[in-house]
């Protein structure tokens, strides 16, 4: 059977997610899809120059799973519909990054610390996009789930 290790859909405005820069960018909204109230971060500083926004979870408790599957819910905008895009900060793409660990890394998590999963998410359209993806297994007692790259 399927065991939910976290569902952030369900979190009700509490997302909990760490910010990089902390307390610069990131902002918690809420909006309406598909006639639900969905909670997100967003993020658009185009004008800022090149930079790096990451949001990471806490440390998530894996007992017994062997694998992850890891579904996505995100939207992009289209960087041409900026009238100048920063020099280049604009990004209509994404990478995800997992750290294994057997504790929780606390506000001391470090980037390098992390591996990427290995795939750069395009961003087709405009419109919401759901991603899944399987983790491998993992030795130690769970994981740090990091996204990072552009707006």
């Amino acid at each position: 059977g399927i065991l939910v290790l976290l569902d952030f859909a369900k979190a009700h405005g509490e997302l909990g997610w760490l910010t990089h820069p902390y307390g610069k960018g990131w902002d918690q909204l809420q909006n309406v899809l598909n006639d639900s109230l969905i909670y997100m971060y967003s993020v658009c500083n185009v004008l800022e120059g090149e930079q790096e926004n990451w949001l990471r979870t806490n440390w998530i408790y894996r007992g017994v799973a062997q694998r992850i599957f890891i579904e996505l819910q995100f939207t992009v905008r289209d960087c041409n519909s900026f009238p100048t895009a920063g020099g280049g900060s604009c990004k209509e793409t994404f990478n995800l990054y997992y750290a294994e660990s057997d504790v929780d890394y606390g506000t001391n998590f470090q980037k390098r610390e992390t591996q990427e999963f290995g795939a750069t998410f395009p961003v087709p359209s405009v419109e919401p996009t759901r991603r899944g993806q399987v983790l491998p297994g993992a030795p130690k007692g769970g994981w740090h789930r990091g996204e990072g790259g552009g707006d």
